[in-house]
């Protein structure tokens, strides 16, 4: 019985140490995991397993006797922390008497053995071993300057063997710079180098005076080569990138600032001509919009590469837009002599490229600008330039156009009048008069197109025709618009059963109104607004609307003959007359333009044409409308060929509604 015991707590003390022994791995390799989870995750459900783990940690650092050597250890940091506390707490005499606390001292440790230098010829040898293996150029030389020792990469950077380099002053240390080394002890600087087989190499000098070693010794100096070719290939493909197009390989607008700041300096004291020729390729955007961008991208560098072949190795030509490009021209040049390089550009962009498959005819408009003639600053230049090129391209492409003091107040004026427009839509400036629609047949007051009126508080009336291109090419037409048709809406409506009054009102709408992608949501929401039943509107556009997307344009005014707003085709025969679109158009009404009926009836080729549109909408089953009509004869003739509708001073001018009676 006793023996069986005696086996029972033997087993039972294994499996106790068993156990402590996997308490102590498990503890190991959970506490850390644990702990950091629980710190980075932020988890409160994981604090119960960080503590539960350490009072594990605990219980095993008990069993294996290390709190208490922990506990020690502590004690031990605690005292030498005061040590060091008392010892910057006492003058400098009295804490050099304290012996200095061993901050490695552990009782618990064996010894370490004391440090040992190493013996003068150990440690000469060391020195020359780095010496020669120093990855850097490396040389002594005399209290003359004559260098006594070298090492291998010094033999790699300038091409030559050891002894074609002992005995000889180093060529690359300047007077200035050994009188500088002497003066202060140190240099530090950039330096070059010539290889032995011509090539320049760029250098990272240290040079150090070593002061003589005895009394009787001559002092020597250390020098320490680096090679920074590189760094300096990096700086100038960096320097590269940022002052010149990554497609052409042309400087860029900053470099070229650069460049005519320079060529003005020197004009200014050599008493010359700086010319600016702004280029402009035309129709390029269609190449783009066809063929795609990497066409494109084709067409600029051949483009590129035609203009410096044209213009002197002293000129100048860069890129400074999508498709935009500057020459800039310098010595004794005068605007003869660069219209001429002008014309030149123009010729070298005549003959087709070839991208491919593809065959593209594109042209150049060309502005130029004079120093000092046109401008004095870069900017001035630049500005001018560009002014002069976009005349070419309205009054003729594909020419060179001189810059004119005129060019910059018209920009000027259109700037200001921009500006006033955009006032002027938040103040309320803008106001609408009506001019009447009647019927041909028995003079009877049918509608009213809305027209559009500016007041300005300090030019008073400014005409349609000087703000309406404007408002259309600055973007303003859309706001503007939409102002114009909520407005007429609201008349509309008011006029809408009243006896005498015109029962439809006609707006005329732009094609960049007309394009935006809410603009049937657009025509919707604002007849619900003002309570104007569809059928009471009718939107006047004109023929350029299909010139772009003739089948989106059709789609879309489909969508607003189908809510019940009537469209009509405003000055008919003006613009782009496609019969094969107009039979599909959805339209109620042509406008014959006022161009057409200012000459009835006397000539005989305007009443034809004005005769055939007539026909034509009858064919089609149209409404006709002439506009401008001003004489009884006038009205008589488009009666009698069987006009539909009218407008004109004949009938009255636009006015006011309060005031609008036939």
């Amino acid at each position: 019985m006793e023996g069986s015991l005696g086996t029972e707590a033997a087993r039972n003390k294994r499996w106790v140490t068993a156990g402590r022994k996997a308490a102590c791995l498990l503890a190991c390799l959970w506490v850390a995991p644990c702990r950091a989870e629980a710190w980075t995750d932020g988890r409160s459900g994981d604090w119960w397993m960080l503590a539960l783990s350490g009072v594990l940690l605990l219980a095993v650092l008990h069993e294996q006797g290390l709190l208490k050597r922990w506990g020690q250890a502590l004690q031990l940091a605690r005292q030498r922390s005061l040590s060091l506390n008392l010892q910057r707490a006492m003058a400098p005499a009295e804490a050099a008497a304290l012996p200095a606390p061993d901050l490695f001292d552990d009782p618990e440790l064996p010894a370490q053995p004391a440090f040992k230098p190493a013996a003068p010829a150990q440690a000469l040898k060391r020195a020359a071993s780095v010496f020669e293996h120093c990855g850097e150029g490396m040389f002594v030389a005399d209290a003359q300057w004559r260098i006594q020792e070298v090492n291998t990469a010094l033999c790699a950077l300038t091409g030559c063997v050891r002894e074609e380099l002992l005995g000889r002053a180093p060529e690359l240390l300047s007077a200035a710079l050994r009188d500088e080394v002497l003066r202060l002890g140190k240099w530090s600087g950039e330096i070059i180098e010539r290889h032995k087989s011509g090539a320049l190499i760029p250098l990272w000098a240290t040079v150090v005076r070593v002061p003589a070693a005895t009394p009787e010794a001559e002092p020597e100096y250390v020098a320490v080569l680096a090679d920074i070719s590189r760094i300096k290939k990096s700086e100038a493909a960096l320097k590269h990138q940022a002052l010149h197009d990554p497609l052409t390989g042309l400087p860029n607008l900053a470099l070229l600032r650069d460049r005519i700041e320079r060529q003005i300096t020197v004009a200014q004291r050599e008493h010359t001509c700086v010319a600016v020729l702004y280029v402009d390729l035309d129709s390029f955007r269609d190449i783009n919009d066809s063929a795609g961008h990497a066409a494109g991208d084709e067409v600029l560098k051949i483009a590129a590469a035609r203009f410096q072949d044209v213009v002197r190795a002293s000129d100048s030509v860069a890129r400074v837009g999508s498709d935009e490009f500057v020459v800039v021209l310098c010595g004794l040049v005068d605007e003869e002599s660069a219209m001429r390089l002008g014309e030149r550009l123009i010729e070298a962009m005549q003959a087709p490229i070839q991208i491919g498959e593809a065959r593209f005819n594109i042209g150049a408009s060309i502005g130029l600008a004079l120093f000092p003639a046109d401008g004095i600053t870069v900017d001035d230049l630049l500005r001018n330039a560009d002014a002069a090129m976009c005349r070419a391209k309205v009054q003729a492409r594909c020419t060179v156009q001189a810059y004119r003091p005129e060019l910059t107040r018209a920009v000027q004026q259109r700037v200001e009048l921009t500006h006033a427009m955009r006032q002027a839509l938040e103040e309320g400036q803008f106001y609408l008069h009506y001019q009447p629609q009647v019927r041909l047949s028995d003079g009877r007051l049918i509608g009213a197109e809305a027209l559009l009126r500016w007041q300005h508080p300090t030019r008073g009336n400014i005409s349609p025709v000087e703000f309406i291109p404007l408002a259309e090419s600055s973007g303003l037409i859309v706001p503007l618009g939409r102002w114009v048709l909520h407005e007429a809406c609201l008349q509309a409506t008011r006029w809408l059963g009243s006896p005498g009054q015109p029962q439809i009102v006609a707006v005329n709408v732009s094609a960049r109104q007309m394009l935006q992608p809410d603009f049937v949501q657009m025509v919707e929401a604002t007849l619900a607004a003002t309570g104007c039943p569809p059928q009471a509107l009718e939107l006047e556009v004109t023929e350029s609307m299909f010139l772009d997307d003739a089948e989106k344009a059709i789609h879309l005014l489909t969508q607003l003959t189908s809510r019940g707003v009537r469209v009509a085709i405003d000055d008919f025969g003006t613009g782009y007359s496609s019969l094969s679109y107009l039979k599909r158009m959805p339209v109620q009404t042509l406008k014959i333009d006022r161009s057409f009926v200012r000459d009835l009836p006397g000539d005989g080729n305007v009443a034809a044409i004005a005769r055939t549109v007539i026909a034509l909408a009858r064919t089609l089953r149209l409404d006709v409308l002439a506009e401008g009509v001003e004489t009884e004869a006038q009205a008589a003739w488009l009666r009698d060929e069987g006009c539909d509708w009218a407008q004109g001073y004949f009938y009255g001018k636009a006015q006011a509604p309060e005031l609008f009676a036939l």
